[in-house]
C-alpha cells in the first residue's frame, strides 16, 4: 500500500484501529520504527530506527546528492529495549547514529544500514532527506502542536496537513500519547502517525503529564534524542535550548522539574536564567505543556500557577516574545501580556496549542484574551528576521486564526550611553553605545568604509544627520555622533517595524578609556609595539604609551566627515585641552587626537615619568573639565 493511501485509511479509520504492522525491508531484518530525526543543528543531526532483531554494523549513509556516489558512514549505538521494560509482545533494538561534522542549512540525504543491506526503501519523494539549520537570518517554517496522541482521525487529518507544509522542524508542546506513554502508545499514536513527517523534519517536544504518567516519563526520554548543553545529567531530555537561524528556542519541563525548582531550589529556573543571559539572537520563544493563562478545563491548574510565579518573570527579564504551551485542548492566544497585563510594547504572546488530536475542551475569554476557540488544529509559523506570522490552521486546512508578531524597538528599554565608559556623555565624533531590546534582527559588523548608515533594515538618526553604524544586535547598536551635532537633540531610531524618539544631549567633550578586562580594571592602554600594559607586561619609566579612548570632542587642525576613517598625515589634533592623570602626578599629552586609520576613536600619546616609582596607578584622562572613566596601569 503507497504512503499516501495508508495515511489516508488512517485518517479515516482513526490510529487507534491500527494494529503495529512491522515493515520488513530485507530478509532477517524487520524494520519496526522507521528512521526519524532528532536534535538537527547546523553542523549535526541524530537518526533513530529500530528493528526486531539485532543488528550488527548498523549504520546511517550520509550523502550530498542522491548518488551515495561518496557517503559518509556513520556507526550507530544500538540499545535492546526488553519486553518486561516494554510490555509490548516482542523485544527491539534501537539504533542511534550521531552524524556530526555537517554544513549549516544544507540538504542531506540518508539511509539507514545493516551491514550493506539498506533497511529504508524509497519513498514517493525519492530519497530520505533532511537540512540543516540555518546559523543566520533566514526564512524559515515551523509547526506547533500538542495534545495529540489519541489515535483519532482529527490527530492524522492534521499531520497530512503538517506534512504538506514542508516546515524545517515540528514543536510538539506535550501529551504525545494519551492515556499513558507506553511503547506501545508511541508507536501508534506517534511514530506511525507522524511517519512522513519525522522522517524529514526532526521534532522538538516537550513532556506532558500523560508523558509522566509511567515511571516519570521513561519512555519519553528512551525514544528521544535532545539537545543537552549546560542540563544537569540527571535532566537531560527533560529541558533543553536550541537555535535555528535568527531564532533561541527554549524546551521546558512544567513537571517534575518545575515543581522541584520552587520546592528544592532546582536546577531548572537556574539554567533557564543562564541560558537566556548566554544567547544573542533576537527571537526567543520558549514552549512547555501546562500553558500558564487557560481559560477553560486548567484554567486553575497549579502547574500553570507555578509556571506564572516562576518561569514568566525570568522570560520577561531577558526579553522572549512568543510562549507556546499545551495541555488546555483548545487554541488561545493572548494579548501581549507583561506582568499579566496587557502592554503596547515589550510584551509575551503566549500561544495554547492543544488541538492536536485529542477531545476538545471548552474555551472561554478571558481580559487578557485576544483568540480563545475550542478547535482541532496545529500552528504554523512562518519566520522571517523581523516578522513571525502565525496561522492556526484546522483539519480542513482553512484558517482557524492568523496574527503577525512584529516587535518593534520598545521606547522604555533605550538608553544612550558612551560606548568606552558607559557614562551619558556624548560628544562630536565620539562612538557611542545604544541599548535597548528589538533593536535590529540579525546580528552584524559594519564592514563597509566609510560606514554605512544602514544595517538589515536599522537606523539612527541624531538631529537629522544619519549616524554611521559600527554593529547592530537585538539589544545593542554601536554609531558615531556626527560632528555636526553639539546641545540637545533627537535621536530616532528606526526598524522595518516602527521607530522610537529619545532626546539626547551632545557635549564639547565625553571622554571615555575603552576597557580591555573590566575585571582586572585594564584598560587600552598600550606599549609602542601594540601589546597591551597589564600585570604580565608592565609599563616601564619614561617609556611612551598611548591610550584609546572616545569623546574628545572635534579636531582643531582639519576636518574629516562623520563615518570616514581619520588621516594619518597630517594626523589631526582635538581642540579641546586634554590632561592625562597617573595617580596623583598630571601630564601633559605628546598627542591627543584622531586615531589614523579608524573612525570615531581618539588616541593620547603620553610619556610615563622616569623617576615614577614601580606599582599600580589609578589612571583617567580629563578632556575641557570632565573625566573619563578610571583604570588601573600597571608600572614595573
Amino acid at each position: 500500500m503507497g504512503n499516501t493511501r495508508r495515511a489516508v485509511l488512517r485518517g479515516a479509520i482513526g490510529a487507534a484501529t491500527l494494529p503495529l504492522f512491522p515493515q520488513t525491508p530485507g530478509a532477517g531484518v524487520t524494520l519496526v520504527r522507521f528512521p526519524y530525526l532528532q536534535n538537527v543543528r547546523p553542523n549535526r543531526a541524530a537518526v533513530l530506527w529500530t528493528t526486531r532483531e539485532a543488528v550488527e554494523n548498523a549504520a546511517i549513509w550520509v550523502s550530498a546528492d542522491r548518488t551515495f556516489g561518496r557517503p559518509l558512514v556513520v556507526r550507530a549505538e544500538s540499545r535492546e529495549f526488553a519486553q518486561n521494560q516494554t510490555n509490548l509482545p516482542y523485544r527491539f533494538f534501537q539504533h542511534q547514529a550521531e552524524i556530526t561534522g555537517l554544513q549549516a542549512n544544507t540538504q542531506y540525504f540518508y539511509r539507514a544500514y545493516a551491514g550493506t543491506r539498506n533497511l529504508t526503501p524509497l519513498t514517493p519523494d525519492g530519497e530520505l532527506n533532511f537540512r540543516t539549520a540555518p546559523e543566520t537570518a533566514v526564512n524559515f517554517r515551523f509547526t506547533v502542536f500538542g495534545d495529540s496522541g489519541a489515535g483519532t482521525g482529527e490527530q492524522s487529518q492534521l499531520a497530512l496537513r503538517m506534512m504538506a507544509e514542508r516546515p524545517s522542524f515540528s514543536i510538539h508542546t506535550g501529551d504525545l500519547v494519551y492515556p499513558s506513554a507506553t511503547y506501545a502508545g508511541f508507536q501508534a499514536y506517534y511514530f506511525d502517525t507522524y511517519r512522513d513527517l519525522f522522517r524529514g523534519v526532526p521534532s522538538f517536544p516537550c513532556p506532558g503529564n500523560h508523558d509522566y504518567d509511567l515511571d516519570d516519563g521513561a519512555a519519553y526520554l528512551n525514544v528521544h534524542s535532545l539537545p543537552s548543553p549546560g542540563v544537569p545529567p540527571a535532566d537531560r531530555g527533560r529541558y533543553y535550548s536550541f537555535d535555528w537561524g535568527n531564532a533561541h528556542f527554549v524546551s521546558l519541563d512544567s513537571n517534575l522539574p518545575l515543581s522541584d525548582a520552587v520546592e528544592r531550589s532546582g536546577g531548572m529556573l537556574q539554567w533557564l536564567d543562564r541560558d537566556l543571559t548566554a544567547t544573542s539572537k533576537p527571537w526567543k520563544i520558549a514552549f512547555w505543556h501546562h500553558t500558564p493563562y487557560a481559560t477553560g478545563t486548567h484554567e486553575n491548574d497549579p502547574l500553570s500557577r507555578l509556571s506564572r510565579q516562576h518561569i514568566i518573570p525570568i522570560l520577561e527579564k531577558h526579553g522572549v516574545q512568543l510562549v507556546f504551551g499545551g495541555h488546555e485542548h483548545a487554541y488561545e492566544r493572548t494579548r501581549p501580556l507583561r506582568g499579566g497585563r496587557a502592554v503596547e510594547d515589550r510584551g509575551i504572546v503566549y500561544v495554547t496549542s492543544g488541538g492536536g488530536g485529542a477531545g476538545l475542551y471548552a474555551a472561554n475569554l478571558r481580559p487578557f484574551s485576544a483568540v480563545s476557540i475550542s478547535a482541532h488544529h496545529y500552528v504554523r509559523v512562518d519566520a522571517t528576521p523581523g516578522r513571525l506570522t502565525l496561522t492556526a490552521v484546522k483539519p480542513d486546512g482553512t484558517a482557524l486564526d492568523q496574527f503577525n508578531l512584529a516587535p518593534g524597538p520598545a521606547a522604555s528599554a533605550i538608553t544612550v550611553v558612551n560606548s568606552a565608559s558607559y557614562a551619558q556623555t556624548l560628544a562630536p565624533g565620539g562612538i557611542v553605545s545604544v541599548f535597548g531590546e528589538n533593536l535590529a534582527f540579525d546580528t552584524l559588523l559594519n564592514s563597509a568604509s566609510p560606514l554605512a548608515g544602514e544595517i538589515a533594515g536599522t537606523r539612527i538618526s541624531l538631529a537629522g544627520y544619519r549616524m554611521p553604524l559600527y554593529f547592530v544586535s537585538p539589544r545593542q547598536i554601536n554609531a558615531q555622533v556626527p560632528f555636526e551635532v553639539m546641545g540637545p537633540a533627537l535621536l530616532r531610531l528606526t526598524t522595518p517595524n516602527g521607530q522610537v524618539e529619545v532626546n539626547v544631549t551632545v557635549e564639547e567633550s565625553g571622554p571615555g578609556i575603552f576597557v580591555v578586562d573590566s575585571q582586572a580594571s585594564v584598560g587600552a592602554i598600550l606599549h609602542t609595539d601594540g601589546r597591551v600594559v597589564d600585570v604580565a607586561l608592565p609599563a616601564r619609566p619614561g617609556e611612551f604609551l598611548q591610550v584609546f579612548v572616545t569623546g574628545l570632542g572635534r579636531p582643531g587642525n582639519g576636518s574629516v566627515e562623520t563615518g570616514h576613517q581619520s588621516p594619518a598625515s597630517p594626523p589631526l589634533n582635538v581642540r579641546n585641552p586634554v590632561v592625562v592623570h597617573l595617580g596623583e602626578t598630571t601630564l601633559a599629552p605628546a598627542f591627543a587626537g584622531l586615531a589614523p586609520g579608524f573612525t570615531g576613536l581618539n588616541q593620547v600619546n603620553f610619556q610615563v615619568p622616569a623617576d615614577l616609582a614601580p606599582g599600580s596607578y589609578e589612571f583617567w584622562v580629563n578632556c575641557r573639565g570632565r573625566a573619563s572613566n578610571r583604570v588601573t596601569l600597571r608600572v614595573g
